[in-house]
């Protein structure tokens, strides 16, 4: 079982966050929309989204173990390029980041950083 929480050709374009969304065009341009806290004193550069979209992409989990259902209110909505899309359950933020996979029921663990920087660009954006 894989530890990546998203498969290799998974490739995200938009990312709903309820009261918020980020999404990515056509042309490749990332923006934000909703309820999103934005900062003037520190406005996200393009990289800073391809680089907040790669740990997506790239990050490992701790651990994985199936999922034992539960709900939530703090649910993300990821769409990939390919057009398919997989809702993800924010099981726990402390002490341990969890997220749940609805499409293969599995339970994702990460550190509390980690969850940072998957919740929020700006987190990517100061490293």
């Amino acid at each position: 079982m894989s530890r990546r929480l998203l498969d290799e050709g998974e490739v995200p374009v938009s990312f709903d966050f309820g009261s918020y969304r980020i999404d990515r065009d056509d042309k490749g341009t990332w923006a934000a929309s909703g309820e999103y806290p934005a900062t003037k004193d520190q406005p996200l550069s393009q990289d800073d989204f391809n680089r907040w979209a790669d740990e997506w992409r790239y990050t490992s989990a701790l651990s994985v173990e199936p999922d034992k259902g539960g709900r939530s209110p703090d649910q993300i909505n990821v769409r990939f390029k390919s057009g398919k899309s997989v809702s993800l359950r924010i099981v726990q933020k402390e002490p341990d980041f969890q997220l749940a996979r609805s499409d293969n029921s599995m339970r994702y663990h990460f550190g509390v950083e980690v969850g940072h920087r998957l919740l929020d660009p700006r987190a990517v954006a100061k490293k």
